[in-house]
């Protein structure tokens, strides 16, 4: 049980990370020949900001 709410919270931390980050303008300071760099650098900063997020929601609930 507990392996499975902590799944939930992951993904539904990654959801709102890529929401979240998808709003950032990349192109401004990335090369936009190259968009699969650019995805991909979008794809490790939403997984980042999830863990953190995820992290901290189960600090704050006592979870881990």
């Amino acid at each position: 049980m507990y392996q499975i709410i902590v799944t939930i919270i992951y993904m539904f931390c990654l959801a709102v990370a890529m929401y979240a980050t998808s709003c950032i303008k990349f192109e401004k300071f990335c090369d936009i020949r190259k968009p699969e760099k650019v995805q991909l650098l979008w794809l490790v900063i939403s997984l980042c900001v999830a863990y953190l997020l995820g992290n901290f929601l189960m600090v704050l609930m006592n979870i881990k």
